[in-house]
């Protein structure tokens, strides 16, 4: 199989999975992740909890959103893709994007806060 067909085949096998996994709504701050639930998060003792791509985790693969509800979640979604291999409709956006996961409601300020501290605490530390 060519080069150009093994991309072709990976552009149309971009699996788009539910950004906020409502099976896990319940379990949300006792166990399993209910936001993006198929990565696991990189851990640092006393540092906010991070996703890095590409990286080794990701396989090299870039984060994809698909989706503008900025109110629910659920009708968003994510996938990994290879750079090569992103769908022809994507608009590949290079630089550092921080992306709040919470299960709090942002319109209030002292939740909103709750997600912009660990961005600010991982910026003065990089």
């Amino acid at each position: 199989m060519s080069f150009e067909m093994t991309t072709a085949k990976l552009k149309h096998s971009v699996t788009f999975l539910p950004l906020q996994d409502s099976r896990f709504r319940e379990t949300a701050t006792t166990g399993h992740t209910w936001f993006m639930s198929f990565l696991n998060d990189t851990r640092e003792e006393n540092e906010a909890e991070y996703l890095y791509f590409p990286s080794k985790a990701s396989k090299g693969r870039l984060l994809c959103f698909k989706g503008r509800d900025m109110k629910d979640g659920t009708k968003n979604s994510y996938a990994l893709a290879w750079r090569l291999s992103l769908p022809d409709s994507a608009s590949l956006l290079e630089g550092l994007t921080f992306v709040s996961y919470t299960y709090y409601d942002h319109t209030n300020l002292w939740h909103g806060l709750c997600a912009v501290a660990p961005f600010v605490r991982w910026s003065m530390k990089n």
